[in-house]
């Protein structure tokens, strides 16, 4: 965009297929309520948070974000997502879901991330948690297999010791056909309406889960799918208003679940 221009689409969907982005110097992107999509062109893979600046990456810089208003925002890259340091601020703009959509890993990497509203991690082969996830509003919904295909990593979604993932509405863990929850050390979950696991899950050390953080209506549930197992190595302290344990949950110290209520 040249100079100090925007493009507004007064409500219906913005479609962008490019090999960067500038919104800097006042330059916006404004679709109201529809969904803007972006999708980086040469499969290079895509920065956002920071102007990370590694190779031929799309930059989508933290202070950028203020300049794009929309329902949804989707992010698309054939290569490798990284998100360093997000902020709720220059995020509000975004009313619906932000999606990250990755053909290769998704890494959040160095600083914390927190998003205004609800977040959609998708990688097709890792989602790798370095550093906090955080949405104050809606869904935190994280799948280091999208495309439930063997892509010759880990597939897993691998979260690194003292990590908290929390959301303001349901927590939801994935690692589709081929992978794994892997736990480095002590992982915190928390959601003000649930946490859902749907893959087995392994820890290095403790588990806190706090399914119900707001302590107010009958949704916060901790919820182990059929057929898949959390195990932790210490132990877990799970409050919640409700636990499906339709999968297993076991630990080899002493632990607890707690009633929200």
């Amino acid at each position: 965009l040249a100079g100090t221009k925007g493009i507004a689409t007064g409500g219906s969907a913005l479609n962008l297929v490019t090999a960067d982005l500038d919104l800097t110097g006042g330059r916006t992107l404004n679709s109201t309520a529809g969904k803007i999509t972006i999708t980086e062109s040469n499969g290079d893979g895509i920065g956002l948070g920071t102007a990370l600046g590694a190779g031929s990456v799309l930059d989508l810089a933290d202070a950028e974000l203020a300049n794009v208003t929309s329902g949804d925002l989707e992010l698309i890259s054939a290569g490798k997502i990284t998100v360093n340091g997000v902020t709720a601020g220059n995020t509000a703009n975004i009313a619906g879901t932000t999606t990250l959509d990755g053909g290769g890993e998704i890494e959040f990497s160095t600083g914390a991330s927190v998003f205004t509203n609800a977040l959609t991690v998708e990688a097709d082969d890792v989602a790798d948690l370095q550093q906090d996830v955080t949405t104050n509003a809606g869904n935190l919904a994280i799948d280091g297999d999208a495309n439930d295909a063997d892509d010759g990593g880990a597939d897993n979604v691998a979260i690194a010791n003292g990590v908290t993932l929390a959301a303001g509405s349901a927590l939801s863990l994935d690692a589709g056909a081929n992978g794994d929850l892997v736990g480095a050390g002590t992982v915190t979950l928390n959601a003000a309406s649930g946490v859902t696991i749907s893959d087995s899950m392994t820890t290095g050390n403790n588990l806190t889960v706090d399914a119900d953080s707001d302590a107010s209506g009958n949704d916060g549930t901790f919820t182990v799918v059929a057929g898949k197992t959390v195990a932790v190595t210490g132990a877990f302290g799970v409050t919640a208003n409700d636990v499906d344990l339709s999968g297993a949950l076991s630990a080899t110290a002493a632990s607890t679940i707690t009633d929200s209520d």
